[in-house]
């Protein structure tokens, strides 16, 4: 049995993988009768969604177009990080804003994940065998990780086909769809995901935990958290601030010290991926510097840009940045290297945590002029950043004064979000995509501030280009403009 479920497994993986590089155009899927073999024991259906995580962890940053490459090539893009060697010309085209539609981004690895989570939702619906409970969970398992594809297509892309059957003969001749219809699908997903998934951690077999749980597995906080995230970029400003509560008030999450943020099982995390073939987080291996400086296996390190934006006696700085051979890096992750020694693993891979809810809810109160309110909530994250005051410093990090206009709480918040979730999934090229100019509201932040550190910053690079081979195979595909 177990032979045989790895037969069927590693199809579906080839079909999903083979879309990497024909998005609409793949061949049939699996066949009704390998669907009903599949999905017809409760062990066999938890293993094909086991396997979305497995591949989740197994993706590297080294700018290959991965899923969790975002934290690389995203902070390549914007202003996070510096790029040590040019003749990586993978990372050099992110770096150097020089993109082409002969690329690789992460468009393939986004419509693969969701080419195996549409396979999952229709072997669940045709399955009359699974358990109700097993079902349930992984049906909102399957509905929470397309949501999350999405989100980053769309932020990443613009308009993009919407892919929700594996029928092989509907997608190859879609075209794009608007971004709204995009978000509409993605909190469609994740409102059924919230209903779905279950409110415990749940383990391999899909039972509650006893004790601490490991929070690799999705429950119905990573729906949530993620749907405050797409009703704040909505601009939903009050279903942004409901959703955000909902999570600050669950005891289940809490602010933990700076040095334990990203410790496997953080009572701050909601979601993480655990790594599976080394002891060390992908973030690890790729931004810790070895005492020489970077290389080729850590070609990063973090920018003057990302460094001047923190205040004296903010613990972020000295916590989560560290130095070698007079290169600054995140350090946010501790366990790095290309040779890991570490012989258990300490971290897992930060997806979703709870620092993030106090910002979005700190931006919708602002943009729904409680001020204070918002103001409030970044003051919580200050706190938990201060470091212990000394005669020389007897006031580090203060609090935010009460009373701010609104334009200075916005900045604020900027503030206070790049110097929190800095490398971390491409948040800031995405804050400054949304974001307009204070001083010129009729272009972005992006267009304002990237123009300054970039040489050839064209504000069409705010969007990414499709593959041209999906164009050539599905004429109804267009490109995006400046490419």
């Amino acid at each position: 049995m177990k032979k045989k479920l790895s037969y069927i497994l590693s199809g579906i993986l080839i079909i999903a993988f083979y879309s990497c590089k024909k998005l609409v155009e793949v061949d049939p899927p699996i066949t009704r009768t390998t669907e009903g073999s599949v999905f017809s024991t409760d062990d066999n259906a938890i293993a094909v969604v086991t396997n979305i995580y497995e591949s989740l962890s197994q993706q590297d940053l080294s700018g290959n177009g991965s899923l969790m490459s975002l934290s690389a090539i995203g902070g390549l893009y914007a202003d996070e990080l510096n790029l040590f060697d040019a003749t990586n010309t993978g990372l050099n085209l992110f770096y150097t804003n020089s993109l082409n539609p002969t690329v690789t981004g992460p468009w393939g690895n986004y419509y693969a994940t969701i080419f195996t989570t549409n396979t999952v939702l229709s072997g669940l619906g045709h399955s009359a065998t699974l358990s109700p409970a097993v079902k349930t969970q992984l049906k909102g398992e399957a509905e929470f990780i397309r949501a999350f594809c999405y989100f980053y297509l769309v932020n990443l892309y613009g308009d993009v086909p919407l892919v929700v059957t594996p029928d092989y003969k509907v997608n190859s001749v879609l075209s794009r769809s608007p971004v709204a219809s995009i978000y509409q699908q993605i909190t469609n997903d994740l409102l059924n995901a919230e209903a779905d998934l279950s409110s415990d951690y749940l383990d391999g077999t899909l039972k509650p935990y006893g004790g601490s749980p490991e929070r690799v597995r999705p429950a119905k906080a990573a729906a949530t958290a993620l749907l405050s995230r797409v009703y704040l970029y909505q601009q939903k400003y009050a279903e942004a601030e409901i959703y955000a509560s909902k999570l600050i008030a669950d005891s289940t999450y809490a602010l933990v010290p700076l040095d334990n943020v990203f410790l496997k099982n953080s009572k701050e995390a909601i979601w993480q991926i655990q790594p599976t073939l080394v002891t060390a987080t992908q973030e690890g291996r790729f931004f810790v510097l070895p005492p020489g400086g970077p290389g080729m296996g850590q070609p990063v390190y973090l920018s003057d840009t990302q460094l001047n934006v923190f205040d004296v006696g903010d613990g972020r700085r000295t916590k989560w940045i560290d130095i070698a051979s007079g290169f600054y890096f995140d350090a946010k992750y501790k366990v790095g290297g290309i040779v890991v020694q570490a012989p258990v693993t300490t971290e897992y891979s930060m997806v979703l945590r709870l620092a993030e809810q106090y910002l979005i809810r700190a931006e919708a109160r602002i943009k729904q002029h409680k001020i204070d309110a918002g103001v409030g909530d970044l003051n919580i994250l200050r706190g938990r950043a201060r470091v212990a005051p000394t005669s020389q410093n007897p006031n580090p990090l203060p609090p935010l004064p009460i009373g701010m206009s609104a334009a200075n709480a916005m900045k604020a918040v900027e503030r206070e979000r790049q110097c929190e979730l800095f490398c971390e999934w491409g948040n800031r090229f995405f804050d400054l995509k949304r974001w307009p100019s204070a001083t010129n509201p009729s272009i972005s932040l992006a267009d304002e501030e990237l123009s300054q550190v970039k040489k050839n910053w064209k504000s069409t690079d705010k969007f990414w280009p499709i593959l041209q081979d999906d164009i050539v195979k599905d004429p109804a595909l267009k490109q995006n403009p400046g490419y």
